[in-house]
C-alpha cells in the first residue's frame, strides 16, 4: 500500500510553475465564460481563487517555519 503522502508529493510538486497556470487557466476559462455565469458566482469564484491560494501560502510558510525551528532546536 502506498502511503498517501507519497501520492500527494509525487502527483503534485510543491508550489509549482503549475500552480500559476492552474489558476492563469481558470481565470482565462471563467473570464471567457462569464457571459455564461452568473456576476455574483463569478465573482465569488474569482476572489474565492485569490484568497485560497494566498491561505494555502500563508499556511505552507508557517508549517515550514514550524518544522525549521523544530530542527534547529534538536541540534
Amino acid at each position: 500500500m502506498v502511503p498517501t503522502w507519497f501520492v500527494v508529493l509525487s502527483s503534485r510538486r510543491f508550489f509549482s510553475k503549475a500552480d500559476g497556470k492552474q489558476s492563469y487557466n481558470f481565470f482565462r476559462t471563467t473570464y471567457l465564460n462569464r457571459s455564461e455565469i452568473p456576476a455574483a458566482l463569478f465573482w465569488t469564484y474569482c476572489i474565492g481563487n485569490v484568497l485560497l491560494n494566498g491561505l494555502n501560502w500563508f499556511w505552507f510558510s508557517k508549517m515550514v517555519k514550524t518544522v525549521r525551528r523544530k530542527f534547529a532546536s534538536s541540534r
